[in-house]
């Protein structure tokens, strides 16, 4: 084949290409990409979010610690402490997480053992009554001593080739949470003073620690898919329900961001491109969207202060 055959059929593959119609996506959730509500996230120490109306972050004051200038997003790991201790009485009867968004919750019932050896005076009963058993025995005077209460349930049916009494040495039983008022009572003290202060506290630091680990996750998969990935921020929502069959739910306005990692400070953070420009995109409106005319995108973290 020659080179104008060659030429040829390379420009007849290309045109037919571009002739192709694609679906216009104007959900952005039909993209099936990583998606971040800015109202979702909460402002702290940790999770920083730029300003755009003012010089300066607006938590910086209280917290005294300048962000990047650039940064349109901060988000740093840090430990929290753990929820605080449960009182004694609900010691193993409690699901305590150490996510903040998670109540403590008690088990239905839990299987007990209560040994024979673990009451004193039990043990004590025991041999005394086993002595005047003895005797009884050897004398067979009168009738047989009786058993005292705090050995009901506890001694083994006596039969006549038996020489001396024995014991059963555990009991296994199951126990209801609420069989205890008491337990009750202390849960619902637990979870509505302490448990609650301790979530209100660590919540935003927890929330900010997810964020960090899923654009952590995002950052190894930049790492490796290069181009592929693209991490827009999103102004200006468009929601706007023109006909069942086209509903539009876009930004129309993207700004190309950098994702930084810092693995020293465990942070991560987002800068807008220093060479794509902020832009309009009108794709969402229109009709059909031929193939080439734009780049498929990731998006990664979107704006909603006008979400509807």
């Amino acid at each position: 084949m020659s080179l104008k055959d060659k030429a040829y059929s390379l420009f007849r593959y290309i045109s037919q290409v571009y002739s192709i119609d694609l679906p216009v996506i104007r959900n952005i959730t039909e993209y099936k990409a990583e998606l971040w509500w800015q109202v979702d996230l909460i402002h702290s120490e940790q999770c920083k979010i730029k300003e755009f109306n003012t010089e300066r972050d607006a938590l910086e004051e209280e917290t005294g610690e300048v962000i990047d200038s650039d940064a349109w997003l901060s988000v740093t790991k840090r430990q929290y402490d753990q929820p605080p201790d449960l009182p004694e009485i609900l010691k193993d009867w409690i699901n305590l997480s150490i996510n903040p968004n998670k109540k403590p919750s008690a088990k239905p019932s839990l299987q007990k053992i209560i040994l024979f050896d673990s009451d004193k005076e039990r043990v004590a009963a025991f041999e005394k009554h086993k002595e005047v058993w003895r005797e009884w025995k050897t004398s067979k005077e009168g009738q047989m001593p009786a058993i005292p209460e705090i050995l009901n349930g506890w001694l083994k049916d006596l039969k006549l080739e038996d020489e001396d009494l024995s014991i059963i040495p555990e009991w296994r039983f199951e126990e209801k949470f609420e069989d205890n008022p008491l337990r009750v009572a202390a849960l619902d003290s637990y979870v509505s003073d302490q448990w609650k202060l301790w979530s209100e506290r660590v919540l935003p630091l927890f929330r900010a620690n997810e964020l960090y680990d899923q654009l952590f996750s995002l950052h190894q998969r930049v790492s490796v898919e290069g181009d592929r990935v693209e991490i827009v921020w999103g102004h200006v929502f468009l929601t706007w329900g023109y006909s069942e069959a086209n509903i539009v739910y876009h930004p129309l306005i993207l700004t190309s961001m950098n994702l930084n990692f810092d693995p020293e400070r465990r942070h991560i953070f987002l800068t807008p491109s220093q060479t794509i420009p902020t832009k309009v995109d009108m794709e969402c409106l229109q009709k059909r969207l031929r193939m080439g005319s734009g780049i498929p995108r990731r998006y990664n973290y979107h704006a909603c202060y006008n979400k509807s």
